[in-house]
């Protein structure tokens, strides 16, 4: 899942938590680069993406955040809101 980044959903300079593919190849490293360089953390949480429709399988994703202190809290507060609107 990919969020359009809107500043009028950033919080205090910072913007929800970005999902990217798991770096696997040239491609998926460029992309994080990409976003390590826009000051982009990975964080280590297992994260999966929820599935859109019941049949799919859960996607493994890696969560960047360019809040520092996006905490676990913050995480699972995250996933609650996605699991909301999905």
């Amino acid at each position: 899942m990919h969020f359009k980044l809107n500043p009028s959903i950033e919080i205090g300079g910072n913007f929800p938590p970005l999902e990217i593919d798991l770096i696997c190849d040239d491609i998926t490293l460029r992309r994080y680069e990409f976003y390590k360089k826009l000051a982009f953390y990975k964080y280590e949480y297992n994260h999966f993406q929820i599935p859109f429709r019941k049949d799919e399988q859960k996607l493994e994703l890696l969560i960047l955040s360019n809040n520092k202190d996006f905490t676990f809290l913050k995480y699972e507060v995250f996933i609650s809101t996605l699991k909301k609107y999905l």
